[in-house]
């Protein structure tokens, strides 16, 4: 049986999957909650590199969630329809 992980995704697991996020940072962003639209074109205007673009998006999300961001939200936003990044969600969200 595969399990979630438990508790607060850790900084490095948002600059992982920051970078394998890659095009969809921003569908990603907008199935989290805490993130604005306002947030994600900052993110755009800001950030050159999908990698940063996807981290930050990431690091708002934690920051902006505190105990609520978890492992388990993290893998419902991935591996929602519009997102369908069932992969990362298992790479990245479950016990190894």
């Amino acid at each position: 049986m595969v399990c979630i992980l438990e508790g607060i995704v850790t900084d490095d697991d948002l600059q992982r999957l920051g970078k394998a996020i890659g095009s969809k940072w921003d569908r990603l962003g907008r199935r989290l909650a805490g993130i604005e639209e306002d947030d994600i074109e900052d993110v755009e205007e800001r950030y050159k590199a999908l990698s940063q673009k996807g981290y930050h998006i990431l690091k708002l999300w934690k920051t902006n969630n505190g105990e609520s961001a978890c492992y388990k939200t993290l893998h419902d936003a991935l591996v929602d329809e519009l997102v369908k990044r069932k992969d990362l969600a298992e790479k990245y969200c479950f016990e190894k």
